[in-house]
């Protein structure tokens, strides 16, 4: 008998889709009323000022020289050559934020989708938990079946 321990989503092997299997700026948002159901407000600061990257990198960067911002990694999703800085700053976010946070950061329009999965692919690998989450996030027509 072989016994098997972890999560499968944590232990079985899983490749990230390719970016373009993901939304990017076309991406249907969630309705203002189910955000607000969730504690969002409309007045929230969104893209480079997100809120939710702005504390996540702030507690997991407290360390550097120069901690990163939300606006830092805003760019850095859009940079069509990432610096070395915005690759680390880009791997931080990825490997640090928990799935909650990811999910905040695109809520708040600090990223879209494919610019989440471009940059896991430029700064991989990644635990395939993450990759695993990311990937049911592909537009529908991209999906495992």
């Amino acid at each position: 008998m072989i016994v098997t321990w972890g999560d499968p989503r944590e232990t079985k092997p899983c490749d990230l889709l390719p970016p373009g299997a993901f939304y990017g700026e076309e991406a249907p948002r969630p309705p203002a009323e189910l955000l607000r159901s969730c504690g969002v407000d409309a007045g929230i600061p969104i893209g480079p000022k997100s809120r939710t990257v702005e504390m996540g990198l702030f507690s997991e960067c407290a360390g550097w020289r120069t901690p990163p911002t939300a606006a830092e990694l805003y760019h850095a999703m859009r940079a069509p050559r990432p610096t070395t800085r915005q690759a680390l700053v880009m791997r931080t976010w990825l490997r640090a934020a928990s799935f909650s946070e990811l999910l905040g950061g695109w809520i708040e329009y600090a990223y879209t989708w494919r610019d989440l999965v471009q940059a896991a692919h430029r700064t991989g690998p990644h635990r395939n938990e993450l990759k695993h989450w990311l990937n049911d996030f592909a537009r529908p027509d991209h999906r495992s079946r």
